[in-house]
């Protein structure tokens, strides 16, 4: 078995034992988050649920609480939400689109890290809503 397989494995073992939460619910936990630790694991244990909003509130949140700060192993565990954002980046409207390049932004999620994939598919993501954005 894979390392990362292993990891998957013991993420959706514990997202079993974890109990889903509502949009509102998941909505308030997101706010409520103190820490990025805290707000990694609520990644790990509810990111399945999440729709564009509650990724959006997750970007939004972990602007807040970087503060340029990223170590303690936090940027390697910003991979799986990376990858998440990339995956829903075709299905998120203008605002979303924009708060979360207003995160990493202002996050310093700039130059090498897990982000970059984030950071090259926005563009494209840009472009096809273009249309839409407004001032």
């Amino acid at each position: 078995m894979s390392a990362s397989l292993g990891r998957a494995t013991s993420a959706g073992a514990l997202r079993q034992n974890t109990a889903a939460l509502n949009p509102r619910q998941l909505t308030a936990e997101l706010g409520k988050a103190r820490a990025l630790p805290e707000l990694l694991s609520m990644q790990r244990r509810h990111g399945d649920e999440f729709n564009g909003f509650h990724l959006s509130a997750f970007w939004s949140k972990f602007k807040a609480l970087a503060r340029g700060e990223l170590g303690g192993g936090l940027r390697d565990r910003l991979a799986p939400v990376c990858e998440q954002t990339v995956q829903m980046l075709p299905e998120l409207g203008e605002r979303q689109l924009s708060n979360i390049a207003h995160a990493f932004a202002k996050a310093g999620l700039l130059g090498t890290g897990p982000w970059e994939s984030v950071w090259e598919a926005l563009p494209e993501a840009v472009r096809r809503s273009l249309g839409d954005f407004d001032p």
